[in-house]
């Protein structure tokens, strides 16, 4: 019983390896990413690593691969070492994706704070809420800082809109008492690394650009083939 338990569980290691890269080979072969014009958010002051504080656009980014504009993502910012620049002509180039929890310790924090408040939940479509977007995505921004960095990350709160800091501060309460890193699937969520003209740039945590239903045909594909290997091992 034991190792037909193991065996299981490795094959499933292997599936959800496989099903991250099926995933992503909608935009694996992008070689460019622009960024929009605007974003849903606000400018803060903040502070990483000791450095100096500096006003930094903090929120939510409308972004496209190729040319693509019919095919809007959105993403958030997993990196405070380099920029980002707010300018649709920038063809920024697409140098590769990992899975969150391989880019970062708390990789996967982040994906469960994206996944349970982002404004536009990672794929373009609103969702009805009585907040506005601008306070929501900047708090939400804030708190996967706070999650990635750790004591690394300050922001002024004299900076911000007071709305902004209180959804901060609940994004970051109910990040403490909910999460689970066994209750983050796999698949769901990729960074995106990024460079312009040769220079390193911010790197992107996007949601998974695929449609559920064919994620979902994916994974029933992988499932099929995990039955019929435990059939053999019997």
């Amino acid at each position: 019983m034991g190792c037909l338990k193991a065996i299981f569980l490795t094959n499933t290691k292997i599936l959800m390896l496989t099903a991250f890269s099926l995933i992503f080979a909608v935009c694996a072969d992008a070689t460019t990413l622009n960024v929009k014009n605007s974003y849903w958010g606000e400018s803060v002051n903040l502070s990483y690593n000791g450095t100096e504080t500096r006003d930094v656009s903090v929120g939510e980014y409308d972004i496209y691969f190729d040319g693509n504009e019919k095919n809007i993502l959105t993403a958030y910012c997993v990196d405070l070492d380099h920029p980002l620049y707010l300018n649709e002509n920038l063809n920024y180039t697409v140098d590769g994706f990992s899975s969150p929890s391989d880019y970062a310790t708390n990789g996967k924090a982040a994906e469960w704070l994206m996944d349970s408040f982002a404004y536009n939940n990672g794929l373009g479509y609103h969702h009805s809420t009585d907040t506005n977007p601008n306070n929501q995505s900047a708090a939400l921004q804030l708190a996967i800082w706070e999650v990635l960095y750790g004591d690394l990350f300050l922001y002024d709160i004299t900076s911000t809109d007071a709305l902004t800091d209180t959804l901060y501060k609940f994004f970051i309460d109910e990040f403490e008492t909910h999460y689970s890193a066994d209750k983050v699937k796999d698949g769901r969520y990729a960074v995106v690394k990024l460079s312009l003209n040769n220079n390193d740039t911010q790197d992107l945590l996007i949601r998974n650009p695929v449609p559920e239903p064919t994620t979902m045909l994916l994974f029933g594909f992988g499932l099929l083939g995990i039955g019929a290997l435990g059939r053999r091992k019997e």
